[in-house]
Protein backbone atom coordinates (compact mmCIF):
# COMPACT_ATOMS: atom_id res chain seq x y z
CA UNK A 1 0.00 0.00 0.00
CA UNK A 2 0.76 3.59 0.38
CA UNK A 3 1.62 3.76 3.50
CA UNK A 4 4.09 0.85 3.64
CA UNK A 5 5.89 2.85 0.02
CA UNK A 6 6.23 5.77 1.72
CA UNK A 7 6.77 5.14 5.22
CA UNK A 8 8.76 1.95 5.56
CA UNK A 9 10.74 2.45 8.82
CA UNK A 10 7.16 2.09 10.70
CA UNK A 11 5.78 -1.23 12.23
CA UNK A 12 2.33 -1.73 10.26
CA UNK A 13 -0.47 -3.38 11.35
CA UNK A 14 -3.97 -4.29 10.29
CA UNK A 15 -6.30 -5.11 12.91
CA UNK A 16 -9.49 -6.81 12.20
CA UNK A 17 -13.01 -6.32 14.38
CA UNK A 18 -11.90 -10.02 15.02
CA UNK A 19 -8.47 -9.15 17.23
CA UNK A 20 -9.46 -5.62 18.41
CA UNK A 21 -13.21 -7.26 19.97
CA UNK A 22 -10.29 -10.13 22.09
CA UNK A 23 -7.90 -7.15 22.71
CA UNK A 24 -11.29 -4.64 23.81
CA UNK A 25 -12.23 -7.74 25.88
CA UNK A 26 -9.58 -8.03 27.74
CA UNK A 27 -8.11 -4.74 28.25
CA UNK A 28 -11.12 -2.50 28.17
CA UNK A 29 -13.59 -4.52 30.51
CA UNK A 30 -15.74 -1.27 31.02
CA UNK A 31 -15.74 -0.58 27.18
CA UNK A 32 -16.20 -3.70 25.79
CA UNK A 33 -20.44 -3.31 26.06
CA UNK A 34 -19.80 -0.21 24.13
CA UNK A 35 -18.43 -1.79 21.44
CA UNK A 36 -20.64 -4.71 21.18
CA UNK A 37 -23.66 -2.18 20.65
CA UNK A 38 -21.81 0.00 17.86
CA UNK A 39 -22.23 -1.12 14.31
CA UNK A 40 -20.61 -0.16 11.05
CA UNK A 41 -17.83 2.51 11.15
CA UNK A 42 -19.01 3.61 15.04
CA UNK A 43 -17.59 0.27 15.95
CA UNK A 44 -14.44 0.35 14.12
CA UNK A 45 -13.78 3.83 15.15
CA UNK A 46 -14.10 3.11 18.51
CA UNK A 47 -12.08 0.80 18.29
CA UNK A 48 -9.52 2.60 16.66
CA UNK A 49 -9.76 4.70 20.22
CA UNK A 50 -9.17 2.41 22.27
CA UNK A 51 -6.65 0.21 20.72
CA UNK A 52 -4.60 3.61 19.90
CA UNK A 53 -4.98 4.43 23.40
CA UNK A 54 -3.03 0.75 24.53
CA UNK A 55 -0.36 0.71 22.17
CA UNK A 56 -0.10 4.58 21.05
CA UNK A 57 0.73 5.22 17.59
CA UNK A 58 -0.91 6.29 14.15
CA UNK A 59 -4.68 5.36 13.35
CA UNK A 60 -5.53 5.28 9.79
CA UNK A 61 -8.82 4.28 8.31
CA UNK A 62 -8.11 1.94 5.73
CA UNK A 63 -9.48 4.30 2.62
CA UNK A 64 -6.92 6.79 2.89
CA UNK A 65 -4.07 6.83 0.45
CA UNK A 66 -0.63 8.04 1.87
CA UNK A 67 0.86 11.09 -0.79
CA UNK A 68 3.99 11.35 1.38
CA UNK A 69 6.02 10.37 4.40
CA UNK A 70 5.16 11.10 8.09
CA UNK A 71 9.04 12.29 8.33
CA UNK A 72 8.35 15.97 6.96
CA UNK A 73 4.99 16.09 8.63
CA UNK A 74 3.77 17.41 11.96
CA UNK A 75 3.47 13.34 13.22
CA UNK A 76 7.62 13.62 14.16
CA UNK A 77 7.04 16.78 16.44
CA UNK A 78 8.31 15.35 19.91
CA UNK A 79 6.15 17.77 21.46
CA UNK A 80 2.81 16.71 19.98
CA UNK A 81 0.86 14.09 22.08
CA UNK A 82 -2.55 13.82 20.03
CA UNK A 83 -2.69 14.95 16.21
CA UNK A 84 -6.15 14.33 14.76
CA UNK A 85 -6.42 15.30 10.58
CA UNK A 86 -7.76 18.24 9.44
CA UNK A 87 -9.51 17.37 6.43
CA UNK A 88 -9.27 20.81 4.61
CA UNK A 89 -5.23 19.90 4.93
CA UNK A 90 -4.41 16.74 3.03
CA UNK A 91 -1.06 17.66 2.95
CA UNK A 92 -0.21 13.90 4.33
CA UNK A 93 -3.06 12.30 3.11
CA UNK A 94 -6.53 12.15 0.90
CA UNK A 95 -9.64 12.17 3.31
CA UNK A 96 -12.54 10.84 1.45
CA UNK A 97 -13.86 13.35 -1.75
CA UNK A 98 -14.07 16.78 -1.99
CA UNK A 99 -17.63 17.20 -1.48
CA UNK A 100 -17.83 14.89 1.66
CA UNK A 101 -14.59 16.49 3.66
CA UNK A 102 -15.78 18.05 7.14
CA UNK A 103 -13.81 20.14 9.33
CA UNK A 104 -12.34 17.50 11.84
CA UNK A 105 -11.60 13.75 9.49
CA UNK A 106 -11.01 11.01 11.91
CA UNK A 107 -9.92 8.45 9.57
CA UNK A 108 -6.45 9.52 10.79
CA UNK A 109 -5.10 10.35 14.13
CA UNK A 110 -2.14 9.83 16.08
CA UNK A 111 -1.42 9.79 19.66
CA UNK A 112 0.83 8.99 22.19
CA UNK A 113 0.78 5.74 24.74
CA UNK A 114 -2.27 6.13 27.27
CA UNK A 115 -3.07 9.35 26.40
CA UNK A 116 -6.10 10.20 28.33
CA UNK A 117 -7.73 12.40 25.98
CA UNK A 118 -8.75 8.74 23.82
CA UNK A 119 -10.29 7.96 27.10
CA UNK A 120 -12.11 10.97 27.77
CA UNK A 121 -13.33 10.35 24.02
CA UNK A 122 -14.65 7.18 24.58
CA UNK A 123 -16.11 8.07 27.84
CA UNK A 124 -18.45 10.22 25.42
CA UNK A 125 -19.63 7.61 22.92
Amino acid sequence: TSWIKFNPCYEHQIITLSSADEIISKNFKDYYSTFRFLTGKSRIDFARILLTHLFGGISIGMGLEAIESFNSSIVMNPESTFIIGLAGKPEIFRCGVESERSLICLDIFASTQSNTLLIKIADRI
